[in-house]
């Protein structure tokens, strides 16, 4: 078991739920891998909206992939492919508080540090003094670093108040 959830956050759509993510000691060690495509996408659009990048390619139409060619030959792009095959051939299964696999099209696993990457640095500050308790209010466990959204097969999956394992 690489960690729980309760699949908790408001659901948008019938087959798809998001919730925080609470990875067991295991899945703590493999976060860089479950993780990792958001970081090696990033690299990757950083490449695609760079000035100098339209200067320099061939206005030729490229129709041989859904990534120009001057950017599948870039390392950020086989960065990206790379941690993708990696996550992928993790086979990762999501099983309900029985224990039964749950047929699932896609999980997903964010870092909200890296989200707050995005960020600039005096959002970061500001939105961490807006999310700190309030000096007379009682503690309260602090969210998990992870947040998880998965894409049922099918709808009806799934209560809410059911605890998901992910494998």
């Amino acid at each position: 078991m690489l960690g729980e959830t309760d699949l908790s956050f408001a659901q948008v759509r019938a087959n798809h739920r998001m919730g925080w993510f609470h990875p067991s000691p295991q899945g703590d060690a493999l976060m860089p891998v479950l993780t990792g495509p958001g970081p090696a996408l990033k690299a990757v659009g950083k490449l695609m909206r760079d000035p100098l990048r339209s200067v320099t390619r061939s206005r030729q139409s490229d129709s041989s992939g859904e990534w120009p060619s001057d950017i599948r030959t870039t390392t950020e792009y086989a960065d990206l492919v790379s941690s993708v095959d990696e996550l992928e051939a993790m086979e990762l299964q999501l099983r309900n508080s029985d224990g039964a696999v749950m047929e699932v099209e896609h999980v997903g696993i964010d870092d909200t540090e890296f989200k707050k990457s995005f960020l600039l640095k005096r959002e970061r500050k500001r939105g961490d003094t807006l999310c700190a308790p309030e000096p007379w209010a009682p503690p309260v466990e602090p969210c998990s670093r992870y947040q998880i959204q998965v894409y049922f097969s099918v709808s009806g999956f799934a209560s809410p108040d059911e605890l998901a394992e992910i494998d």
